[in-house]
């Protein structure tokens, strides 16, 4: 019994594994290879990678950030925000910089104004609710640098793509065999337990002969 437990908790957690891995692929890919406009959103975060120094030192280019997404209203001055920018000359390109000011509108939306760190004037055109994406929760240039070398797929596919796969293979093959090994004992049981009523049937037809044998006996 105790083997047969030890088994099942293998199947899940082997399942699980699997689990983990696919879900850490399809993450992979899609903040790896996601379009513009398309950002990944896991829970209310996302993940971008600050390609320009505009806010350096702080967040100095290839840094990768992650953005909780919220309202317009719950921005404060200081914060720093990613966002859609409105203006024509950057074609909706997303930018990371600081708020410098913030002003309310008559149609209960705002009007954000921002800065990179490290230019020297406000950014010309303000953004809004519909153009933002969210305020920069945590940032990390060493994990930026690891995610623009795993990105090229000279490196990506047989450094993390190959791996990954052999991973699933092989605990795919380990629930497969785990399913099988508990089928078999289940399969087991169930001949014994046939088996065992088929004896107890029996013994008690022997018995019954024998106590009518001793009946006529008597007689």
């Amino acid at each position: 019994m105790a083997g047969k437990i030890k088994k099942i908790i293998r199947y899940f957690v082997n399942a699980l594994s699997i689990l983990i891995v696919s879900v850490s692929v399809v993450l992979m890919i899609s903040v790896l290879f996601s379009t513009g406009g398309n950002i990944p959103n896991v829970m209310g975060y996302s993940l971008l990678r600050v390609l320009t120094e505009s806010m350096n030192p702080q967040i100095p280019a290839d840094s990768l950030i992650i953005v909780h997404r919220e309202e317009a209203g719950e921005i404060q001055e200081g914060d720093i925000i990613s966002f859609y920018s409105t203006d024509p000359a950057l074609d909706g390109m997303i930018n990371t910089h600081r708020v410098t000011r913030i002003e309310a509108t008559e149609e209960q939306n705002y009007k954000i104004y921002t800065k990179g760190d490290a230019n020297e004037t406000e950014d010309a055109y303000p953004t809004d609710q519909d153009h933002l994406i969210g305020k920069v929760v945590w940032s990390s240039y060493l994990s930026g640098k690891i995610v623009r070398l795993v990105s090229n797929p000279l490196v990506f596919i047989p450094i993390i793509i190959a791996p990954l796969l052999l991973i699933m293979i092989y605990h795919i093959r380990q629930v497969v065999h785990t399913t099988k090994e508990i089928s078999a004992e289940q399969e087991e049981a169930y001949q014994e337990a046939i088996l065992k009523i088929y004896q107890n049937k029996k013994k008690k037809q022997e018995k019954k002969e024998q106590d009518e044998t001793e009946k006529k006996d008597c007689e």
